[in-house]
């Protein structure tokens, strides 16, 4: 739960601190492509984290479960940056193909429920991505 919270509070901190970065680091921060605002990246990340609250995994699990959740997202979240020149078609393909080694791999962690459960809360962030991808390639 701690880590979570810490993951969580993380990428906040992440987002805001480009004071401090380095040559490279700036570099990719000019790259980046946000298609959420703050409000609503803060929003989704809650939800994501009320979803895993209420699948009470234990702690030794539920740092497994974060550990291959954060190995995803941070893949997934440069798919679009400008930098890694993919189509919109190519982000969506690379994004479900995340999508789909995220889920396996986090099955052999979680009990059948509690796969559910991840399955359940992996699917609104999935809808809402697509949701904003839509959007964008409309403007």
């Amino acid at each position: 739960m701690k880590k979570l919270l810490l993951v969580i509070c993380l990428l906040f901190i992440a987002n805001v601190n480009a004071q401090n970065l380095t040559e490279k680091q700036k570099e990719r921060e000019k790259n980046k492509v946000k298609i959420y605002t703050p409000d609503e990246y803060d929003n989704l990340q809650m939800e994501f984290h009320s979803g895993v609250e209420a699948m009470n995994l234990s702690e030794e699990k539920q740092n497994r479960y974060t550990d291959v959740v954060l190995k995803y997202v941070s893949k997934m979240i440069r798919l679009n940056d400008k930098d890694q020149g993919n189509t919109n078609e190519e982000v969506r393909t690379k994004f479900s193909e995340n999508i789909t080694k995220m889920n396996a791999e986090v099955k052999g962690i979680l009990s059948k429920k509690e796969y559910v459960m991840h399955l359940e809360n992996i699917h609104k962030i999935v809808y809402s991505v697509n949701a904003k991808l839509d959007k964008l390639e409309k403007e």
